[in-house]
């Protein structure tokens, strides 16, 4: 310290920069070094660090053997996708002999072989690998099938590369159920996995998914219900409507909240102000700014008294009363 304090001021100038830059350098080190191995699915996918065949891998899965298993919709969309190269047996070129052929990597990899092009055996996409880029884009599979984009339409496609549908559509989300939407000129309808429309591409806002074998459709700005068969169980006349919880639905006219059952019938009057889903038996409604629960018969089992309440879950729920949230069981008795 004292050798410092002797120093010129340049010099000590000198040496705190030279510090100041070894640290940043160092600190950029370490996090390169970090960052780059954890997990960087997104971001090398984004940046076509992956080769072509990591690409398709990830991208291009054999569902039938299934490589993709997830527990949820979300995790797939983030997983690692595998597709198995084995099962291409009618060429005698594996796909990294193809994908060696292809010049331009950093174009190619926003494209999509036909791989039914493939299996079929075509030689002209072993000798001209372009020719076997197709699709601009291709989603994860879901119940076998992916979503694809080319020239800024969407189809599906099958796990062998076989187009289900043509590739006539502006929108298009994942199966569910074995359904899912498809929008053209700002309509929307259903298919199934023939890629058959099950319902005329008519329906207008928010489209659903299939969900305990029924979706919510909006037409003219009313919302109703149909059936995997695509028949429509309720007229398209409710303000509100939302997914069947435990075989009733929540629907809303008019400002007022009641249930609907399965074939469309209503089972608990449109009287209350506002509803919630069934959970444990019980639904929580409210009259008159107090909040109660009712059984799937529309008895008030537990008093319309609370200033906020919520759903059931493991034989308990949250109520709020004169500014004090606490539990309460099923018989409206509070937990201590």
């Amino acid at each position: 310290m004292t050798k410092l304090k002797k120093l010129p001021l340049w010099s000590k100038i000198v040496i705190i920069l030279f510090t100041v830059i070894l640290l940043t350098v160092g600190g950029f080190f370490v996090y390169f070094k970090y960052f780059f191995t954890i997990d960087m699915t997104g971001i090398l996918d984004n940046m076509n660090f992956y080769t072509m065949e990591e690409r398709i891998n990830r991208t291009f899965a054999e569902d039938t053997t299934e490589t993709v298993a997830y527990d949820t919709l979300q995790q797939q969309r983030k997983g690692k996708l595998e597709f198995d190269f084995s099962g291409i047996t009618a060429v005698e070129s594996s796909m990294k002999d193809v994908f060696d052929k292809i010049g331009d990597i950093g174009n190619a990899i926003r494209k999509i072989p036909d791989f039914s092009a493939l299996k079929a055996g075509s030689q002209d996409s072993i000798n001209n690998p372009a020719n076997a880029i197709k699709y601009d884009r291709i989603y994860p599979f879901a119940e076998g099938f992916a979503g694809v984009k080319l020239n800024g339409k969407y189809g599906f496609i099958d796990t062998t590369g076989k187009e289900i549908t043509a590739i006539k559509y502006d929108f298009v989300d994942y199966f569910s159920e074995g359904f899912a939407w498809v929008g053209l000129n700002g309509k929307y309808g259903y298919i199934d996995k023939t890629g058959k429309e099950i319902t005329p591409v008519k329906y207008e806002q928010y489209p659903d998914i299939f969900f305990d074998g029924f979706a919510v459709v909006g037409l003219n700005g009313k919302s109703g219900y149909i059936d995997s068969t695509g028949k429509e169980i309720t007229p398209i006349k409710y303000d509100y409507a939302y997914r069947f919880s435990e075989e009733l639905a929540c629907v809303a006219l008019n400002g007022k909240y009641g249930f609907i059952d399965k074939t469309g019938k209503v089972v608990i009057p449109l009287k209350y102000y506002k509803a919630k889903d069934f959970s444990e038996g019980l639904a929580i409604v409210q009259l008159n700014d107090k909040w109660g629960f009712i059984d799937k018969t529309g008895t008030e089992v537990i008093p319309l008294q609370y200033d906020n309440a919520m759903r059931f879950s493991e034989g308990r729920a949250k109520v709020k009363l004169e500014n004090n949230w606490f539990f309460i069981d099923k018989n409206g008795q509070k937990i201590k």
